[in-house]
């Protein structure tokens, strides 16, 4: 479009914390602390935005840049800065939790039993230990508001608990005859296949092991189409899951994680099988809220009946990461930690480098 050429978008006018100066197309932008900001001007005088595509761990490790924002920084970035004595990362959880939708029309986990098993043979703590996610990460199974997870609202998990699984396996039938391992029941072993697009192999692997504990064996497809279908039901668009058990995903923010559940208005065709009218009734009063803690209410009135029906497996939460120089003073894990955000709460100690952010 020939809007996007227009002088008009290069000269930049607001009241936020910080005032255009000058840009190079894809390389950085140059901004000045504004003095008549409604808080005070910030007391980082000058920022410089780099853009493009370079590693902005290695930028940081070598003094090019001061910060690394979301989306610039992955887990696996976190064993790296853990070992440089200059560099601190700083957290957040997302708004989704990864974990596995379950099919409950496949007849093994259309038994409630199956899926509570599997929930309390889960060792997030073991699992998150693993992935390297920092130790003060806290877990949930089920979807919250979003100034529920701000405010760090949440009902405990169900617990890791492998006696309990192992008696609800046995309630529900499943046994292990042939001594293998593998439980059973009417000669079908107790396998269950989970699809998944992008992402979580790792997760799933470890999965994988903890639920041989207690006599299940997960198969893990990768299968790149299970995105297509993932998208389409957060459409609400027609779905076809036959011959799917589960697929890994990223669910668990209050009201949107419901449709894709219960199903879509007006016929409430959840594409998983799963019907609960009380839920449905929730998720209707969900639609006409206005007032956020009205919202915070009826999300709550949700959390029992999910950690009863087990519909879907939460695992761990994904994380925001941002990485910044030590000298960079201001940032807090789980809440002060968007640049965009927070910029005018950050300071720099003790170091005359201008500050540079590194935006991927």
């Amino acid at each position: 479009s020939e809007s996007w050429e227009w002088e008009f978008n290069f000269q930049p006018v607001g009241n936020g914390p910080y005032r255009y100066v000058r840009h190079v197309t894809q390389t950085m932008i140059e901004l000045e602390a504004n003095p008549d900001y409604y808080r005070g001007k910030p007391e980082i005088e000058h920022l410089i935005l780099k853009l493009g595509e370079g590693e902005p761990i290695i930028e940081l490790k070598s003094g090019n840049v001061d910060l690394a924002v979301f989306g610039t920084v992955a887990d696996n970035d976190i064993p790296v800065l853990e070992m440089d004595p200059n560099l601190k990362y700083y957290w957040r959880t997302a708004n989704g939790v990864s974990g596995l939708a379950w099919n409950l029309r496949d007849p093994i986990l259309a038994d409630r039993r199956v899926r509570q098993a599997i929930a309390y043979a889960v060792d997030r703590t073991e699992m998150a230990a693993a992935l390297d996610l920092p130790p003060e990460v806290t877990f949930r199974d089920v979807p919250l508001t979003w100034n529920q997870r701000l405010r760090g609202e949440s009902p405990p998990p169900l617990p890791f608990d492998l006696e309990r699984s192992r008696q609800l396996l046995e309630e529900a039938g499943w046994r292990d005859v042939s001594g293998d391992g593998i439980r059973e029941k009417n000669g079908q072993p107790l396998f269950i296949e989970a699809q998944t697009g992008r992402g979580g192999m790792e997760m799933l692997v470890i999965l994988q092991a903890q639920l041989l504990k207690i006599g299940v064996r997960l198969e893990i497809v990768p299968n790149a189409a299970i995105r297509d279908v993932i998208t389409a039901i957060r459409r609400g668009q027609p779905a076809e899951l036959e011959g799917i058990q589960a697929v890994f995903s990223d669910w668990g923010r209050c009201p949107h994680h419901f449709p894709i559940l219960v199903g879509h208005p007006p016929d409430r065709k959840s594409a998983f099988g799963y019907r609960n009218h009380a839920l449905i009734d929730l998720n209707d009063a969900m639609d006409l809220a206005l007032v956020p803690g009205e919202m915070d209410e009826l999300c709550r009135g949700t959390w029992p009946i999910l950690q009863e029906d087990q519909h879907f497996l939460f695992l761990l939460p994904g994380l925001w990461l941002a990485a910044a120089h030590k000298s960079v003073r201001g940032l807090q894990n789980g809440t002060r930690v968007w640049i965009s955000s927070n910029i005018v709460d950050l300071w720099i100690e003790g170091d005359p480098r201008e500050p540079g952010v590194s935006g991927g």
